[in-house]
């Protein structure tokens, strides 16, 4: 099971995106979803939040007996399933709505899809307009051209896809560090870099998250890697290129590429080389799928670092990353009407 989950936020297009996604990558597969509520008046399972696009509804909680619960167990139980304190944002209260006026539109639809490409798992969120992607945050896809399906013209086939309605950040053509390699901005706004590797080149899974740090955290890519390095468990080092000499805003010794594990997953960082009026945004979070109370909270204390994004298990870290700290069962607890809390307690 991937520990660590990219969400993707999407302005109410998730569905329609998932359609755009599938004629790019031929093997898409979808893996799972969740629904808003079916009106105002229906009590559903969801996280209480104030950020824009999620609901703001919560869920009705019932003990074994079917008696309600009491604040003081609500308080708990909300706390072991979706992270934070009593009396976070994070944690589910009674409510008499279901959807807040806004989400009306939404009532019924897609809340989150899940899909699968080249095996890695990704989350599609059908929100609002309020957060856009920006090139801090990218998807390497490798190409290892003595394997079936990722030959140099496979590459092409889907850079040409992605550039029908997106834009090309660097275009398609040879560069000092591959034979053919693009970075393509997509239309919806999230980034993609396609890089076609030589046979003796290390193994990569086919799809790795990088991590441009620019603007306000210019030339933190090294010490970002060795904070999320100390963070996470099954963490190591992989390669790691530095700057020769300063290149634009980027330092002399700062890192001009290196990638490393967390939870045995691939992650790519680098410095900006160009000015950067942008960074990271909450428009691609990552969620870390918990196994107990212990691990959610151990998450929370080294990740979070500002309490105004503090929201329903969203926290941002000192990089101004976004992370999803929530219960690996968390898709199923979305999809339940009731919690019955003392079938947790087991």
């Amino acid at each position: 099971m991937q520990k660590i989950i990219p969400n993707l936020w999407f302005d109410r297009n998730a569905r329609q995106a998932v359609e755009y996604y599938k004629s790019i990558f031929d093997d898409l597969a979808l893996t799972g979803s969740s629904q808003y509520p079916k009106s105002k008046d229906q009590l559903d399972l969801r996280k209480t939040s104030d950020t824009p696009g999620l609901p703001s509804e919560d869920s009705e909680i019932l003990l074994s007996d079917g008696s309600d619960a009491d604040a003081s167990v609500t308080a708990e139980k909300v706390v072991l399933d979706f992270g934070g304190d009593p009396g976070d944002a994070g944690i589910l209260s009674k409510s008499s709505q279901s959807l807040a006026d806004f989400q009306t539109d939404l009532a019924g639809q897609d809340l989150t899809i899940s899909i699968s490409i080249y095996g890695y798992d990704f989350t599609l969120i059908n929100a609002g307009p309020e957060f856009k992607a920006t090139p801090s945050n990218s998807f390497m896809i490798y190409f290892n051209p003595t394997k079936p399906g990722q030959s140099k013209q496979d590459l092409t086939k889907i850079a040409n896809r992605l550039l029908e309605k997106g834009t090309a950040l660097m275009p398609l053509q040879e560069y000092d560090f591959s034979p053919w390699f693009a970075w393509i901005e997509d239309k919806y706004g999230f980034s993609w870099q396609l890089i076609l590797i030589e046979p003796q080149d290390p193994e990569y899974p086919r799809i790795v998250p990088a991590w441009m740090f620019g603007g306000p955290v210019q030339n933190q890519a090294k010490s970002a890697s060795s904070y999320y390095q100390s963070v996470f468990k099954h963490s190591s080092r992989g390669l790691e290129f530095s700057y020769p000499k300063a290149t634009g805003p980027a330092q002399a010794g700062s890192i001009m590429y290196s990638d490393f594990k967390l939870e045995n997953q691939w992650f790519a960082a680098n410095d900006a080389g160009v000015n950067q009026d942008f960074s990271f945004t909450e428009a691609v979070s990552y969620q870390i799928n918990c196994a107990d109370q212990a691990e959610i909270d151990y998450y929370w204390s080294k990740l979070s670092n500002d309490p105004a994004s503090e929201q329903c298990g969203w926290c941002k870290d000192r990089y101004g990353i976004s992370w999803q700290i929530v219960p690996a069962n968390i898709e199923k607890l979305m999809n339940q009407k009731k919690i019955i809390i003392d079938q947790y307690e087991q």
